[in-house]
């Protein structure tokens, strides 16, 4: 079941909107109504599409706000919902490059079909890749790798797409900048001169730092271990006391 987030502060409208679409099946309805509720909840659900309401309480250009930050970091589609539809609203609402534009009062079957035809395909990726410079190696084991000499790999600029990326692993334990990224592709990695905590700074909101050393993706965790591991995909991650919580 798609998951679809409506950002609307008129408690019957949005109320009507869930109602239709989960009776319809289209998909299951989240409820915001302030641009700080509804930015927690992008990063911490994913949702695969947004209704945006462009005017909310006391918060003129929440939608437009929201947009932008959505557009910036992630590839979710969003709708945009008004009650103004004046040429300088919908002006500056085409700059953000909505899926399309809903007015108020919402026609059920218009919206219907709107949410319908914007929603993705399955399993498309719906965080922005980020391009890296690195050392990429494939068909080693990691081995091999941390006896590799690094001086006979030429640095290259890589689109790394996070929702691939299990572990983020320190891989130089004394000084702390080199990065490894490990991905889904068996015997696969990506070396990466800089700190963890630099790294950090770049990753969408899925992935959490369980140790000095590990970040891991959460979609991929797949058990919990005693003696403090947790076990994301085949790897067994090392939790310090720290990030234990």
């Amino acid at each position: 079941m798609k998951k679809i987030l409506v950002v609307e502060d008129e408690f019957i409208i949005a109320y009507r909107i869930k109602e239709l679409l989960e009776k319809s099946g289209i998909g299951d309805c989240v409820i915001t109504d302030t641009y700080e509720n509804s930015m927690d909840q992008i990063k911490q659900d994913l949702p695969d599409m947004v209704l945006l309401d462009i005017r909310l309480f006391e918060d003129e250009d929440a939608g437009i706000r929201l947009a932008r930050y959505i557009q910036e970091h992630y590839n979710i589609p969003f709708i945009f919902l008004s009650g103004y539809s004046d040429e300088m609203t919908l002006k500056n609402a085409k700059l953000y490059k909505p899926a399309t534009f809903i007015t108020k009062p919402v026609i059920e079957k218009q919206l219907l079909a709107a949410v319908a035809m914007a929603l993705p395909e399955k399993n498309e990726v719906k965080t922005k890749a980020v391009f890296l410079k690195g050392k990429y190696f494939e068909n080693i084991t990691y081995e091999k790798l941390i006896r590799a000499s690094f001086s006979g790999y030429d640095f290259v600029s890589r689109e790394i797409r996070f929702e691939e990326v299990l572990v983020i692993q320190a891989f130089n334990q004394v000084r702390r900048n080199t990065v490894l990224f490990k991905f889904r592709q068996p015997k696969c990695f990506f070396v990466v001169g800089a700190t963890i905590e630099k790294v950090k700074e770049l990753l969408p909101p899925f992935f959490e730092q369980v140790h000095q050393s590990f970040i891991i993706n959460t979609h991929y965790v797949s058990a919990k271990r005693e003696g403090h591991y947790i076990t994301v995909g085949n790897e067994n991650v090392p939790v310090g006391s720290v990030f234990k919580k």
